[in-house]
């Protein structure tokens, strides 16, 4: 019997609380709705490729600083952040259309998974998926992760969920089958109230896929190295070479073999073009920091094990034959803002894909999005400074600001925190078509933590995007 609910419940976690906690990437997590551009032009020039320098070497450092007073309608306001880059060799141009529910059809994509051998998970004799009963611990997840999203109560400790949902402004449609001869289940959804279309495969038992009957269990070695595992109420780490035999991970593709293979299964599954530069194999969505090996960060590694064995301390049987990459995430190591429109939880949910491969192809995944991935418009492209851009936010907040929209009840204004993400940009008017784009979002928050304003400009050139305000 599988034993996967403590991976499982990680992983809705991760989820359902990728944008709420952790570091510095989730200070814009709150309640909001934005104000209009009064930009002229959103749509950038990007016709000229870039220097190709290192990120950190276009804005000066690794981690860098910025303070500076100003005046805001006669009220004294603050600029006072701190940023760590996070690395990358380039910063790229990516274009990207909203994606249309009407281009899936579900009877295609079960056929393409599991062929003849699909049967829907809706009789009465199936109207629950239970752990327990050997169903796919990552497809309950998913369908948890749909349900709280469309406002339903959930319980993550039970391992079980709904098999099939039809009713309201949602739905989801369960199927098990066979794929390349494992056993399998799929879920397919689809909200009209979030718009959000979402779609995941998984086998129901991963010892079919570690191609040992000693597994029961999968679980990660994270992106910092380590593999954390429950024995008894003590939360134990162990680095990878310290799992199994010592062996090396048995997937032994490089990373351009393994983003080609994704690439194109996410064509021909879902006829999504995804770049590489969309791709990513350290993306830290566990809100674990990564840790470099050398000038590699670590991959998040596929780990399968016996569970009893496990927790009773003895790591002999684990099997390391994989990688865990995320596509849509990021782009070049920058986190997407995806919701151009809003402070809340949907301008950072869930927004891509989780996905399991190994030297086979890819075996899982989890699949939602907003958008869809079309071709890389600019390879290399640079941006200003750090201090430049948080330069260029003192007249963006003086003519587009009102101190009065930003009373803290403390009679202090000091904008503390700034990053850098992909926002999307509409290339023309209602075209339907936008650019990925590098962005500062510099935000000041109330005491709570909770924010009240997010000021977006262009990290390329410095200039004024729009304001995010929270809702009424």
């Amino acid at each position: 019997m599988a034993k996967y609910k403590k991976t499982a419940a990680l992983l809705l976690a991760m989820i359902l609380t990728f944008s709420a906690c952790g570091d510095k990437k989730t200070v814009v997590t709150d309640y909001g709705q934005a104000s209009e551009s009064d930009s002229d032009d959103e749509s950038g020039d990007f016709k000229q490729e870039g220097s190709g320098k290192k990120l950190s070497e276009m804005l000066g450092g690794t981690q860098l600083s910025y303070k500076k007073d100003f005046d805001l309608d006669g009220r004294n306001v603050t600029i006072d952040v701190s940023y760590d880059v996070s690395e990358t060799e380039k910063l790229s141009i990516v274009k990207v259309e909203k994606l249309d529910n009407s281009q899936f059809n579900e009877a295609d994509l079960v056929s393409k998974i599991l062929g003849d051998s699909a049967k829907t998970l809706d009789g009465a004799d199936r109207n629950m998926l239970r752990e327990s009963d050997g169903d796919s611990a990552m497809i309950i997840t998913t369908i948890q992760y749909v349900m709280a999203r469309n406002g339903e109560s959930i319980s993550t400790r039970d391992g079980a969920s709904p098999a099939w949902n039809d009713g309201g402004d949602y739905y989801y449609h369960t199927y098990e089958g066979t794929h390349d001869g494992v056993n399998y289940q799929l879920v397919v959804s689809y909200s009209k109230k979030e718009n959000e279309f979402v779609f995941g495969y998984y086998p129901t038992d991963f010892s079919q896929i570690a191609e040992s009957s000693d597994v029961d269990s999968f679980g990660y070695v994270y992106p910092d190295g380590n593999f954390y595992f429950y024995q008894g109420t003590t939360m134990k780490s162990y680095q990878a070479d310290e799992l199994g035999d010592g062996s090396p991970n048995k997937c032994d593709k490089s990373d351009k073999e393994l983003k080609e293979m994704i690439q194109s299964d996410l064509s021909d599954t879902l006829g999504i073009d995804v770049p590489t530069e969309c791709i990513a194999f350290d993306d830290s969505i566990f809100l674990i920091p990564m840790q470099t090996n050398g000038d590699e960060q670590y991959k998040s590694e596929l780990v399968y094990f016996d569970n009893d064995k496990v927790s009773s301390g003895d790591l002999s049987g684990i099997i390391r034959d994989g990688y865990q990459a995320t596509a849509m995430y990021s782009i070049c190591n920058q986190p997407i803002m995806a919701n151009p429109d809003s402070l809340d939880f949907d301008a950072y949910e869930l927004q891509g894909s989780i996905i399991f491969v190994n030297n086979s192809g890819v075996m899982g995944m989890s699949f939602t999005s907003r958008y869809n991935f079309k071709e890389t418009a600019v390879e290399n492209v640079d941006v200003i400074s750090f201090e430049q851009a948080m330069d260029s936010f003192i007249p963006a907040i003086q003519n587009n600001l009102k101190g009065a929209e930003l009373d803290t009840y403390t009679g202090i204004i000091k904008f503390n925190y700034v990053d850098l993400y992909y926002y999307p940009i509409e290339s023309e008017e209602n075209s339907g078509e936008y650019l990925m784009t590098p962005v500062w979002a510099l935000t000041i928050t109330r005491s709570s933590g909770q924010p009240m304003a997010c000021v977006l400009i262009n990290a390329t050139d410095g200039s004024y995007i729009k304001t995010l305000y929270p809702s009424k």
